[in-house]
C-alpha cells in the first residue's frame, strides 16, 4: 500500500491539472499557440507512465494539449 500511494498522488496531480486547473501567471513565451497544456508524465521504470497515466494522457491530447510520457530508466538489469 505504501508504495502505490505516491503514484496514486501522482496521478491525482495529473487528473487536477487535467482538470482545467491552470496557474495564474501569464503563459510563457514558449507556450503553445492553440492555448493547450504542455504535460510531461515522468516514470521510473519503463511502461510506468503509461500504466499510471496512459488513459488520461490520451483524454487530453484528444482535447489537444501537448502530451509527452517519459521513463527514466531503459529497463536494463
Amino acid at each position: 500500500m505504501t508504495e502505490r500511494l505516491p503514484r496514486i498522488l501522482v496521478v491525482l496531480g495529473f487528473l487536477f491539472a487535467g482538470a482545467g486547473l491552470r496557474p495564474a501567471f501569464p503563459a510563457p513565451a514558449g507556450a503553445p499557440a492553440s492555448g493547450g497544456l504542455r504535460i510531461i508524465v515522468f516514470g521510473a521504470h519503463p511502461d510506468d507512465p503509461e500504466i499510471d497515466a496512459g488513459g488520461v494522457a490520451a483524454k487530453w491530447a484528444a482535447l489537444g494539449h501537448k502530451v509527452k510520457l517519459v521513463a527514466l530508466t531503459n529497463g536494463d538489469i
